[in-house]
């Protein structure tokens, strides 16, 4: 029997403790305690043996016949399961994830026969959940989908791609490591969080009976710790549309905003926990987020900016000039309009800097990028130290107004300045 089948009644079930070697083979041993005397041990230990060596004949029989019937016959029977009753059966289930972790794999550049692999692997990932052994030991799950898959003649890659799907499970749980196991992990935790938004089964305070967050926090992990380019509102709006007449009556966009904020929540835990400072957090995240890992790099590079000698004047200058113009309509900037060198100046370096800036952050070298912005205190400061913008010609306080609009966005690349805190 594989090892994960013969710990698992031990520890899960009988509550003994393992036994390994200094080699980490398991050994023919276990621990275990009970309340009481040392009267007795002989008897209480046969007593115990007996019993584990009869949940490990059940579950040796479990194996052997579980064996009998392939896995593709076994996802066949995931018609009769009920995922949720109100979003169809796991095996509605699989079939959206198969189209949802080939989205995914297309995002991430999957070569075509990794995509086939992904499709093959999603088809039959949740087929264990009706096996006798899983019906039995429930830990087991996604474990014995891989092991079945490997005797069955399954790519290895496969294999391991079902033993991971359900990974992370908790905080500190391994992340997904093959390819097919990132796209299952992802896809299936997703199409569960969109389906339960969907139909209104969101997490309440500290309620979360689904483990919707922790779910979610996986999403966010396996994203970040593979280093993974993806795009969270085109994946939500995918997984949305697999439902198809399901979520029918379900607004898109709002089940959407509602998404997107449950996820904001994640992204700003993980980033706390990653030591970036609160007021980063928020003008990074205020931004965008909707690809994660970028966002991550935008955090760590403001945070690591704040050691630059030009720092303290460079977001004061910005925080002014979104002050100024904040909740206004946007304003066309006209060259004509200039009245004054410094008008023209700071708009000639916003012009070369937003070049500059565009580049690299599009590499995500964002440090580079803060650093090309800083060159525009100078000209800011002179700007509102030689111009009053709130004068009452009403063309010409746009036009200034719409110049300041240019500088605020600029740093919107990255972040929003005007959100961090001067100490």
């Amino acid at each position: 029997l594989p090892e994960e089948v013969l710990i698992t009644p031990m520890k899960e079930h009988q509550r003994y403790f393992p036994v390994w070697d200094k080699a980490h083979r398991l050994l023919p041993k276990f621990i275990t305690v009970r309340n009481g005397s040392r009267e007795h041990l002989a008897t209480v230990t046969a007593g115990n043996v007996k019993v584990l060596l009869a949940r490990l004949a059940d579950a040796e029989f479990f194996y052997q016949a579980d064996q009998k019937v392939p896995l593709p016959d076994k996802t066949q029977e995931l018609r009769k399961v009920v995922f949720q009753e109100s979003l169809g059966t796991v095996y509605d289930k699989v079939e959206r994830i198969k189209e949802l972790a080939t989205q995914v794999a297309g995002f991430l550049g999957f070569t075509p026969s990794e995509i086939d692999l992904v499709r093959l692997g999603a088809h039959i990932a949740k087929s264990d959940l009706v096996s006798n052994m899983v019906h039995e030991f429930p830990e087991l799950q996604g474990i014995m989908g891989g092991y079945y898959a490997s005797l069955e003649g399954y790519d290895k890659v496969i294999c391991q791609g079902i033993r991971e799907h359900y990974q992370p499970k908790f905080v500190g749980d391994k992340i997904p490591e093959s390819p097919v196991g990132i796209a299952l992990s992802i896809a299936d935790k997703l199409d569960t969080i969109v389906g339960c938004f969907g139909v209104g089964l969101i997490p309440t305070g500290s309620a979360d009976p689904l483990g919707l967050r922790r779910q979610a926090l996986g999403i966010c992990n396996t994203i970040l710790e593979r280093g993974l380019k993806l795009s969270l509102d085109q994946l939500i709006t995918k997984a949305y549309q697999l439902y198809g007449t399901l979520l029918n009556n379900q607004d898109l966009e709002e089940t959407k905003s509602q998404l997107l904020q449950f996820f904001y929540q994640r992204m700003r835990n993980i980033l706390e926990e990653r030591g970036i400072r609160y007021d980063v957090i928020e003008a990074v995240l205020s931004v965008g987020y909707d690809d994660l890992l970028e966002a991550l790099r935008r955090a760590e590079a403001l945070q690591s900016f704040e050691q630059h000698q030009d720092y303290k004047a460079l977001v004061t200058a910005f925080a002014r000039a979104a002050n100024l113009t904040k909740n206004m309509e946007k304003f066309k900037v006209k060259e004509g309009l200039f009245t004054q060198d410094v008008e023209k100046k700071l708009f000639e370096a916003v012009k070369k800097v937003a070049i500059l800036v565009e580049e690299l952050a599009a590499g995500s070298h964002y440090v580079k990028a803060l650093e090309s912005i800083s060159t525009l205190q100078r000209p800011i400061d002179d700007f509102f130290n030689e111009v009053m913008v709130m004068v009452d010609d009403i063309t010409i306080k746009e036009n200034r107004l719409g110049l300041l609009q240019k500088v605020t966005r600029l740093t919107y690349r990255i972040a929003d300045l005007s959100k961090l805190v001067i100490k």
